[in-house]
């Protein structure tokens, strides 16, 4: 399939579709035909938009005779670039072994959201338990989940 000849300064778009084993990659070419300068654009099936989520966490063991002891939860946030995630809300939820879940919100600012003050109470069993944040992210990224073990022994 040709282009034929260049009638006009209007840029032509090509796209070209790479068969789903290839993972389904799409790319095209814009090609001005006052510099024959093109200009490439890709897209790895939506991968490049999507954000990295990280959760850590001030212990990532506890010891019961250490109860009750503050942990400090943060979620770390970027863009495909590398690029600090900023703006959305992040719901923190905090599920020791034998302890009923607890829940924090922080906004997400500069790629970081942070819940200091989560106390896990004595009582709490051995075992494993996790922190989960969800990030309600902006238009045109999707909602992320991000989790991270602890033990409690």
């Amino acid at each position: 399939m040709g282009l034929g000849p260049w009638s006009d300064d209007v840029p032509r778009e090509l796209v070209w579709t790479v068969p789903a084993d290839v993972d389904d990659l799409r790319f095209g070419c814009t090609v001005h035909p006052d510099t024959m300068t093109a200009q490439l654009v890709s897209d790895l099936d939506g991968e490049r938009t999507k954000p990295r989520s990280r959760v850590d966490l001030s212990h990532a063991d506890l010891a019961l005779e250490d109860l009750p002891l503050a942990l400090g939860v943060r979620l770390l946030m970027r863009d495909a670039d590398g690029h600090p995630f900023d703006g959305g809300i992040v719901t923190f939820s905090v599920s020791p072994p034998g302890l009923p879940t607890q829940i924090g919100q922080a906004a997400l600012v500069d790629g970081v959201a942070s819940w200091d003050d989560v106390v896990i109470v004595a009582g709490a069993e051995r075992g494993a338990g996790f922190v989960t944040a969800r990030v309600e992210a902006r238009r045109p990224f999707e909602d992320q989940n991000a989790t991270r073990p602890f033990v409690v022994q």
